[in-house]
């Protein structure tokens, strides 16, 4: 018999299925409050941002990992009411005010 380590965490709506052709059986829920889903993928969004502070020169793996970023903070926006159109605007009214990240200025103490 196979055992897989187990943990709680939020997983993508294809995989039960995957791991039972794997011959896995894993116990789902939905989760039902939007408090709830946002703080599963809050935890998501963590963990994917440090997966990719521990792999930072796999170009394929770092693409993915940021895909997942992207769709993790679409997500979070819609959940939220929050629009792309809006994240864009504020997104250039930042850069109008304080600049990008682009010149790679790094404050020193």
């Amino acid at each position: 018999m196979f055992h897989m380590k187990l943990f709680r965490k939020l997983i993508r709506d294809k995989m039960p299925g995957i791991l039972a052709k794997e011959g896995k059986t894993v116990k789902t829920r939905v989760l039902e409050s939007d408090a709830e889903y946002f703080e599963w993928l809050r935890r998501k969004l963590l963990e994917e941002v440090q997966e990719i502070a521990e792999k930072p020169n796999d170009r394929m793996f770092l693409v993915e990992r940021l895909a997942y970023l992207a769709e993790i903070e679409g997500i979070i926006a819609e959940l939220r009411g929050i629009t792309s159109e809006e994240i864009t605007k504020r997104k250039k009214q930042i850069i109008a005010e304080r600049g990008s990240f682009k010149k790679r200025l790094l404050l020193e103490p």
